[in-house]
């Protein structure tokens, strides 16, 4: 019932050897009275070793079984700290690796088989790294890139059935990194791309609304880190892609003038791009895009000089890329189909069959670089038919109708293997369609009169 600073007092006032007893009254004395006051005792100040001396004499089985289980939880701290200490490294080293692999998949440089070895082979690494360090912002945001990649390595395979999971995943981790660091531009500027892709597979699967819904919150959070003051090239080129898209809302809905306003906003933030940094593909790449969505809207006779001078400028675009990055495969390949336009639309009809010869042969050699960098993908097969498109296009201005012929079956043959990759491919069945009446006639005019 005693308080353990009187305890303490009395057994050592009771102590059996006499130098371990008060040495006088008046120390005693003055313990006593600190236990009163409720002050610290001398008698409390007992040496580690002899407190263990007198549990050992008093309990020897006690102290037998708590150094026991002290030795042994020792042992096993040290060696669980080990393990986390080998684990942590090898998981900032699996990290840096893996960040690397991702920078290089997103510049889509490699092959489609390539950049799927690489993320079948990272993506479990950066699962089982979020689960161990769950609260690590790094390990979160490169998981969730993770997904963005995958999910585009699902678009361009039959099975796109995982793109919705990946996608919400993407944008579940980013929202969290978002809210957790508000102060932050990247993760949110990061959270604005994600709503953007859940926004494509809303769109993909006909959910026009919400589609429209996540890419105008997309656009409206990059507008206001603008206008907060962020100068990022990167962001301000996001923005102008938010732009495109919704102009490519309002041109489903017939809203002419709002489509070129929203144009005219892509490509002012694109020429800010370009002033931060020339040597860089990402302005032309927009300005390539945002071009030709003006000329979409522009085909009329009424504006065809403004017409042209759009599709000429996306044409310059697309040669500047490929000056920047000639291995590329979009900008290959959106060089093919610029050329096309510009060849097919403006320089056959003016007579100038120079001039489209030249765009014919600046299109081989961009299909030439991409059979030879990947034949298999969408883009090359495209590229490969708007040129084969083109090539019979001039053999008939020639008058070389079966050279024409066996150019334009050959054409076909690609449309065809192009519809392979979805309906909508490459214009569709009514551009197979055209196709297939191109060759009837061309047919008909090779066929030997009797």
């Amino acid at each position: 019932a005693c308080s353990r600073n009187l305890s303490a007092v009395v057994l050592k006032a009771l102590e059996k050897l006499p130098q371990r007893r008060y040495p006088t009254v008046a120390q005693f004395g003055d313990d006593l009275r600190s236990v009163v006051l409720g002050l610290p005792v001398t008698a409390r100040s007992e040496p580690l070793a002899d407190a263990i001396r007198r549990l050992v004499r008093r309990r020897p089985a006690t102290f037998a079984t708590v150094l026991a289980v002290s030795v042994v939880s020792l042992v096993w701290g040290l060696l669980a700290w080990r393990q986390q200490e080998r684990q942590l490294a090898a998981a900032s080293r699996l990290s840096g690796a893996a960040v690397r692999t991702l920078d290089f998949i997103e510049s889509r440089l490699g092959s489609t088989p390539l950049r799927n070895e690489l993320v079948e082979t990272y993506f479990p690494l950066a699962e089982e790294l979020v689960r161990a360090r769950p609260r690590d912002a790094d390990a979160r945001s490169l998981l969730a890139r993770m997904c963005d990649v995958k999910a585009d390595l699902c678009l361009e395979a039959p099975d796109q059935a995982p793109v919705r999971a990946l996608r919400q995943r993407s944008l579940e981790l980013f929202s969290g990194l978002a809210a957790e660091h508000p102060d932050s531009v990247d993760y949110a500027h990061r959270e604005s791309l994600a709503m953007v892709r859940v926004g494509d597979v809303e769109l993909r699967e006909g959910n026009y609304e919400k589609g429209t819904k996540w890419y105008r919150n997309a656009m409206e959070k990059q507008q206001r880190l603008v206008d907060a003051g962020a100068t990022d090239a990167t962001l301000l080129d996001d923005l102008g892609w938010s732009c495109l898209r919704m102009s490519d809302i309002a041109l489903n809905a017939g809203r002419v003038d709002e489509v070129l306003s929203f144009v005219d906003r892509q490509i002012a933030l694109a020429r800010r791009v370009e002033r931060i940094d020339q040597s860089s593909p990402v302005p032309y790449w927009a300005l390539l895009a945002a071009h030709h969505q003006a000329s979409r809207v522009l085909d009329t006779p009424q504006r065809r000089e403004d017409y042209e001078r759009h599709i000429r400028a996306a044409l310059e675009a697309a040669e500047r890329l490929i000056q920047i990055s000639p291995d590329e495969r979009r900008y290959l390949s959106h060089c093919v189909l610029r050329a096309y336009d510009v060849a097919m639309r403006i320089e056959i009809p003016a007579g100038r069959i120079a001039q489209a010869m030249e765009l014919s042969s600046k299109a081989a050699s961009c299909v030439a670089t991409l059979k030879r960098l990947d034949a298999g993908t969408h883009e090359t097969i495209a590229a490969d038919c708007s040129h084969l498109r083109l090539a019979a296009a001039l053999k008939e201005h020639q008058g070389a109708t079966a050279e024409a012929l066996v150019l334009a079956e050959e054409c076909l043959v690609q449309a065809q293997r192009l519809g392979t990759f979805g309906p909508n491919a490459c214009g569709g069945d009514d551009y197979r369609e055209e196709l297939r009446r191109y060759v009837g006639r061309l047919m008909e005019v090779a066929r030997p009169r009797p």
